[in-house]
């Protein structure tokens, strides 16, 4: 079973806003982890999972008003 580590920069700037982005990664069954790195400049979203999910997860972020773009996928 392959497993999929993305990269992704984001606008999440503050701890605050880690319960809306729990809450729209929560409903993908398919993500083992996800952390982000307030240190970086690029706030940047780092997601484990079973499948490519970096669409799907940049939508997600977006309806609610949270902006994403994707870096790279990599297959592990």
């Amino acid at each position: 079973m392959n497993n999929y580590i993305t990269i992704m920069y984001t606008n999440i700037s503050r701890e605050e806003q880690l319960s809306e982005v729990s809450a729209c990664l929560s409903v993908f069954t398919d993500i083992n982890d996800w952390t982000i790195d307030f240190g970086d400049i690029d706030k940047v979203l780092r997601i484990s999972s079973r499948k490519e999910i970096d669409g799907q997860v940049s939508n997600a972020l977006r309806e609610v008003g949270l902006m994403s773009t994707v870096k790279e996928v990599f297959p592990c």
